[in-house]
């Protein structure tokens, strides 16, 4: 488990930083980001059109990622060589002090942060070292949840085998195969609406639906360590009925992983995040299940500790004015609301075979280890091994928002 957390807290003009742990420490920084949060938020835009045109394996694509990571660690970090946020960074990450790189993830760096900075991409963040700062030490977004919970306890905490605890860790995996073409009904909320209506851009469908098979194997093989079991619920088997049942079973899941096509509509007038489900069995309609829809369903899971959204744009956060109706701005955002301590979704589109990729790693990670197996130390095991990937968009796409509940 995470030994020591390096907490930043990205206020509307000033920022904070202070070490929980092993030894505590306080600093203030007195400088405003709010400006330059906007500019960083403008360059990502670069990021987004390079990845929509496909252009991800080129220089450009990896060069800008990189000018993204310099900036946000000069704009936090370093801004004043001698500020006191810098020393007290570098006095538990300064490469001559460490003994070798697992001890890395004994540290984790959480950006405790408002809403007008969601759209700050933290996980680009490069310091002196190399390799990006999330590809060796775990970081997230933190977040508090206006509703008032009792703090729950980390997932894998008196689960091991020969341990006391209460239960075990329940998982349910589903996948969602659908597609979407032009003219298909689409179910919206109560009213019934044809692709044509509204701007949704085609939907292909899955090549294989391994991916929560492959994860039913990463669980199987952790029943020797852990108390812990899988509900498995693949496209055949899934429609809007039984999703609704399933979500609505209070207190009965640990985990829910959805693998399957998210979607992020960016329009001011319409702006919304949905995940597509079919309406039936029969798979002659489908439905989308809007972020607040989303959110009411996972209310009723009391005991959920992760949900690992698996597809497109589930990271993906409104832009512009961060004051919504439903107070969401985005599907991470609305399940965090919804009271759960752990969410992962992927901030750009996403490749199936990346998607799977990625999964196997962070459960891999999380599960087989027989060290370092919190949710962020997995998750940054999983973007250290896809870090030299030729499609450099894979390890910074996933996005984790954590709160203390």
């Amino acid at each position: 488990m995470i030994k020591n957390r390096l907490s930043i807290d990205l206020l509307d003009e000033r920022l904070v930083m202070h070490m929980n742990g092993h030894s505590g420490g306080v600093v203030f920084g007195k400088y405003d980001l709010r400006d330059k949060c906007d500019d960083i938020i403008r360059m990502i835009g670069e990021l987004e059109y390079l990845k929509s045109d496909k252009k991800v394996l080129t220089p450009n694509f990896a060069n800008t990622l990189q000018i993204l990571g310099d900036l946000i660690y000069t704009e936090i970090i370093l801004r004043d060589i001698d500020n006191p946020i810098r020393k007290l960074y570098l006095s538990y990450t300064d490469p001559s002090r460490i003994k070798s790189p697992a001890e890395l993830l004994d540290l984790s760096i959480s950006f405790m942060m408002n809403k007008r900075f969601f759209n700050l991409p933290i996980e680009l963040m490069r310091d002196e070292n190399k390799a990006p700062v999330a590809t060796r030490i775990p970081v997230y977004r933190m977040i508090t949840t206006h509703r008032a919970y009792i703090r729950r306890k980390e997932l894998l905490e008196g689960k091991k085998k020969g341990k006391k605890g209460k239960g075990k860790i329940r998982a349910l995996l589903i996948c969602s195969n659908t597609h979407l073409t032009q003219g298909d009904r689409l179910q919206v909320g109560n009213e019934l609406i044809t692709n044509k209506q509204i701007y949704l851009p085609p939907v292909k469908e899955l090549d294989e639906a391994t991916e929560i098979y492959e994860i039913n194997n990463i669980i199987d093989k952790a029943k020797e360590r852990y108390n812990i079991e899988a509900d498995v619920v693949n496209s055949d088997e899934l429609d809007y009925e039984t999703f609704q049942k399933k979500l609505l079973s209070s207190n009965k899941y640990d985990i829910i992983h959805y693998s399957g096509h998210g979607y992020y509509d960016g329009r001011p007038e319409s702006s919304d995040s949905c995940i597509f489900l079919w309406k039936n069995k029969e798979k002659e309609e489908r439905v989308a299940v809007k972020r607040d829809e989303l959110s009411g369903l996972l209310e009723y899971q009391d005991n959920l500790k992760l949900v690992y959204l698996s597809c497109c744009q589930g990271a993906k956060f409104d832009e512009g004015s961060p004051v919504k109706i439903n107070n969401f701005m985005g599907l991470l955002d609305a399940i965090a609301l919804a009271g759960v301590s752990n969410v992962i979704g992927m901030r750009w589109s996403i490749s199936p075979l990346h998607a799977e990729d990625l999964a196997q790693k962070f459960y891999s990670a999380l599960f087989l280890n027989d060290d370092h197996n919190s949710i962020e130390a997995a998750l940054t095991k999983a973007r250290a091994a896809t870090y030299h990937y030729d499609n450099k968009s894979v390890w910074c796409s996933p996005v984790l928002v954590k709160q203390d509940l």
